[in-house]
């Protein structure tokens, strides 16, 4: 190694046995949640990646792949959802994996793909939140009937790669919002995994600032607000940063 005040120069042995690395999350439920960069399951990264964010405010519990009855069966109801006594929340988790693909697609084969699965996951939340609703029996990998708030005005999340992929924002304006809300009596979000930390940092913040505020109470408070920020904007592909102002 050579060194100098400003430079640090290394040699570093030649080796191809690399080896991966993998992170396991431990919720506050006591349940493993795997991040491992090699692993070619994009789509199940993001899923664990929402899960990392989300368990750190604290809910009844972040389920992942939560199931309920069909016919003699189990199904996914939705790829994550968690609860708070003032509602619910469900995320369907939409990848683009290129991992998988013989070649890397242009950006407008990524945008067609995009909002293929937007439409797919609003699809998909429609019916998860009318299941919830109908007070339908929700089980963990456990079968272990979970405790879900279904009463309260509940949030469905499309959790997707970037919003930058979004190029026609104007699909998901007004109509778009006002058909999920009217059908579900709920709200809808578009998320990117960057603006669903800003959120979760975000109430944590708010959650701090009060005496009484929960970490999840101000997490669904602030989906509310962006909700009405969505609805003045005309598309819900907007990015919202929180700010205080000194009294």
């Amino acid at each position: 190694m050579k060194s100098s005040e400003n430079l640090f120069i290394s040699d570093i042995p030649n080796t191809t046995d690399w080896k991966p690395l993998k992170n396991h999350y431990i919720t506050s439920h006591a349940t493993s949640s795997l991040i491992d960069l090699f692993d070619q399951d994009e789509g199940g990264q993001q899923e664990q990646i929402g899960i990392w964010l989300t368990d750190n405010l604290h809910p009844r519990g972040v389920f992942h792949s939560p199931k309920i009855p069909d016919g003699k069966k189990l199904r996914e109801l939705t790829d994550i959802l968690f609860s708070h006594e003032y509602g619910s929340i469900l995320i369907e988790s939409k990848a683009i994996s290129l991992t998988t693909r013989a070649s890397l697609p242009n950006r407008s084969k990524l945008a067609r793909d995009v909002s293929s699965h937007i439409a797919k996951a609003a699809k998909q939340l429609r019916g998860g939140i009318r299941q919830l609703k109908q007070n339908t029996l929700v089980f963990n990998d456990a079968g272990i009937a979970l405790d879900i708030e279904r009463t309260k005005p509940m949030h469905g999340i499309i959790l997707i790669p970037d919003l930058d992929l979004v190029e026609n924002r104007a699909l998901y304006g007004t109509r778009f919002i006002t058909d999920f809300m009217s059908a579900t009596g709920s709200f809808i979000h578009i998320l990117d995994t960057s603006e669903l930390l800003r959120i979760v940092q975000a109430a944590e913040m708010i959650a701090a600032r009060g005496k009484t505020t929960t970490p999840m109470m101000a997490f669904d408070y602030y989906l509310v607000e962006r909700a009405r920020k969505s609805a003045e904007a005309e598309t819900l592909c907007i990015e919202v940063l929180l700010r205080f102002a000194d009294n």
